[in-house]
C-alpha cells in the first residue's frame, strides 16, 4: 500500500466477466478467499469499441493499483488470445491486457467466461440469495461434496463446462463450446418441432443477407445455443404470436417491453401474472416451452456427469421465480429407461441466483492467494 499525495492507494486484483451484452468488473483485496469486492463496475458492451476502453475507465474510476487480473470473456481462448464471440471487438491478448494495466504479463490470466462461472462454485455462499436447489433432485451439501459438476450457463450465448473438486484442494475447470451441440426436440412436443422450423426460416433469411466471413453460420444447423441463449425466450414469444395471432399484443405488455427493455424479465413476469395480475397467453407459452427445453438439456448433462448440474449465467435469475411450476422437472426426468430416470433424480440440480457468478469466479482466479487452487483444462 502506497500513499500518493493525500490519497491512499492499495494493491488490488481485478476480475472481469464479459459476455456479449454486459461486462462486470470487481476490484478486490488480493489476500482473502471469497469476500465482497471493494468496488463493482458494470458496463454495456455495445457502448464500447473494445475491452481496452472499458479497462481504461475501470482504472480511472477505481483509483487503486491493480497488481493481478483475470478476465473471463465470451469466446474460445487459445494461447492467451481470444476473439469475443458475440461482439465486433478486435482480438484480446494477455500481453495487451498487461500493457493496458501496467503489470507483468504473468500476472494476467485470460479465460473463457464459462471458466469464471465454474470457478465461482468454489466460494459461492450457500444462501438462498446465491443458490437455488431444486428440491425434487438429489441432496445438495455444497459444491465440493459432489466432486464433479456440469456447469451450463444460458446468457447472451450458451456456455458449458465441467468443474472437478479434487481431494488435493484443487479446482479443475474444463472449458468448451458445448452450446454448439445440436438440439434434439422432444418427440412428444409438437411445439418444439414447429419452433425449430420457425428458427430455421429466420436463420435462412438472415444468412441470405450476410456476406461470407469467418463468423458466418450454417443456417440449417439448430444448436442448443439457438434455443437457450438470451434471445431465445423472445424468439419463442414471437413464434407463439405468429402461431396464435388472435390474442395480439395487449397495450400493457407492449408498454412493459418498451419500459423495462429486458424481454426475458417481461415475458417471465407476464407469464407469472406479476403485472398487477395480468397475464399473457403468448408469454406463458414461451416461458413454459423455454423451461421445458432447459430441463431436457439439464437432464442430458445429469446423465453424463457423476456429480450434479449447476445452472449459471444471466438468464436463470430472471426466470427462476416460477420454474418449478413448469414442465422443467418432467423434461429433466424424462429419460428412455426408468433406471436412468432414477439415476438423474438422485443428482442435485442447483441454480445460481446471483448474476455475478462469472465475475466472482474471475476475481478468485486473479488473487495470488489462489495461485495453486485453479487449473484450466482445455477440452
Amino acid at each position: 500500500m502506497v500513499a500518493v499525495g493525500s490519497t491512499l492507494i492499495a494493491n488490488r486484483v481485478l476480475g472481469i466477466d464479459g459476455g456479449g451484452t454486459k461486462l462486470t468488473a470487481y476490484v478486490a483485496r488480493p489476500d482473502e478467499v471469497g469476500g465482497e469486492p471493494v468496488q463493482r463496475f458494470s458496463f454495456r458492451c455495445a457502448d464500447y469499441r473494445s475491452l481496452a476502453e472499458i479497462i481504461r475507465e475501470v482504472k480511472l474510476k477505481s483509483g487503486h493499483k491493480i497488481t493481478d487480473a483475470c478476465i473471463a470473456i465470451a469466446g474460445p481462448v487459445s494461447n492467451g488470445r481470444v476473439i469475443v464471440s458475440k461482439l465486433d471487438w478486435t482480438e484480446i491478448t494477455e500481453g495487451d491486457l498487461a500493457d493496458q494495466l501496467g503489470i507483468d504479463k504473468s500476472n494476467v490470466t485470460l479465460v473463457n467466461d464459462i471458466v469464471g462461472q465454474g470457478a465461482s462454485l468454489s466460494v459461492l455462499p450457500m444462501s438462498p440469495s446465491h443458490v437455488y436447489h431444486f428440491t425434487r433432485t438429489g441432496p445438495f451439501n455444497g459444491f465440493r461434496s459432489q466432486g464433479k459438476w456440469s456447469v451450463i450457463a444460458p446468457g447472451t450465448g450458451l456456455g458449458k463446462s465441467d468443474v472437478f473438486f479434487g481431494n488435493d484442494g484443487k479446482v479443475r475447470i474444463s472449458d468448451s463450446e458445448g452450446g454448439g451441440i445440436r438440439f434434439g426436440p422432444d418427440p412428444s412436443d409438437e411445439d418444439q418441432f414447429k419452433l425449430l422450423a420457425y428458427i430455421l426460416r429466420k436463420k435462412r433469411a438472415e444468412a441470405a443477407t450476410q456476406s461470407n466471413g469467418p463468423r458466418r453460420k450454417n443456417p440449417d444447423f439448430i444448436s442448443q445455443d439457438d434455443v437457450l441463449k438470451g434471445a431465445a425466450l423472445k424468439t419463442m414469444y414471437d413464434f407463439f404470436v405468429s402461431e396464435y395471432p388472435d390474442e395480439g399484443e395487449p397495450l400493457w405488455l407492449y408498454e412493459a417491453f418498451q419500459k423495462e427493455g429486458d424481454p426475458n424479465s417481461v415475458i417471465t413476469k407476464a407469464a407469472l401474472g406479476e403485472f398487477e395480475g395480468k397475464t399473457s397467453t403468448h408469454c406463458t407459452l414461451a416461458y413454459m416451452l423455454y423451461c421445458s427445453i432447459l430441463g431436457s438439456v439439464i437432464g442430458d448433462e445429469a446423465v453424463r456427469v457423476k456429480g450434479g448440474v449447476a445452472i449459471c449465467g444471466g438468464i436463470f435469475p430472471k426466470i427462476a421465480g416460477g420454474i418449478e411450476k413448469t414442465q422443467f422437472m418432467k423434461a429433466y426426468l424424462g429419460r428412455n429407461e426408468f433406471s436412468v430416470e432414477e439415476l438423474v433424480s438422485k443428482k442435485p440440480v442447483v441454480g445460481i441466483v446471483t448474476s455475478d457468478g462469472g465475475v466472482i469466479g474471475a476475481t478468485e482466479m486473479a488473487k495470488p492467494i489462489n495461485k495453486e487452487t485453479f487449473e484450466v483444462i482445455s477440452s
